[in-house]
């Protein structure tokens, strides 16, 4: 399992801010990603300078975004560890910095392409099955002795 923080303006959508953008066969891609990610049993988390406050619900819109094209979101703009209250910017405004494993933004990762994070996942696949390899030798040898 793994964090993955993912961007909205330019990543899900073409960037049109304050406006939600259209989508593209690229944010159709980047959805579909995103959903591999959930299935796979990573945390989602929709990372993005949206916020509710000023008089227009622009967090709540993306997130109505994303409930409309099936993009699964657990968090937005953070994720509740155990005991860590977060980063404070003085007493009012909370850090917008995301502790993730991966963060696919229109600035950052491609993730259509073999990138870094399909690079990882292969890793992470290949060390699993080499635990799962040690494990069941170790079982045969037991039964050896």
């Amino acid at each position: 399992m793994a964090v993955v923080a993912v961007d909205f303006d330019g990543t899900l959508c073409k960037f049109a801010f304050p406006e939600i953008g259209e989508v593209e066969q690229i944010h159709i891609e980047v959805h579909e990603i995103v959903r591999i990610c959930k299935r796979r049993g990573d945390i989602i988390i929709l990372w993005t300078c949206r916020d509710d406050r000023g008089g227009r619900l622009y967090l709540t819109e993306a997130l109505d975004f994303c409930k409309a094209y099936n993009i699964p979101i657990d968090y937005a703009n953070g994720y509740p560890n155990p005991g860590w209250e977060g980063f404070k910017l003085g007493e009012v405004i909370p850090c917008r910095k995301v502790s993730a494993d991966f963060y696919i933004d229109d600035h950052g990762v491609n993730p259509i392409h073999e990138s870094s994070i399909m690079k990882l996942w292969k890793a992470n696949e290949e060390i699993e099955n080499l635990k799962a390899d040690v494990k069941y030798l170790r079982e045969q040898l037991d039964k050896c002795v």
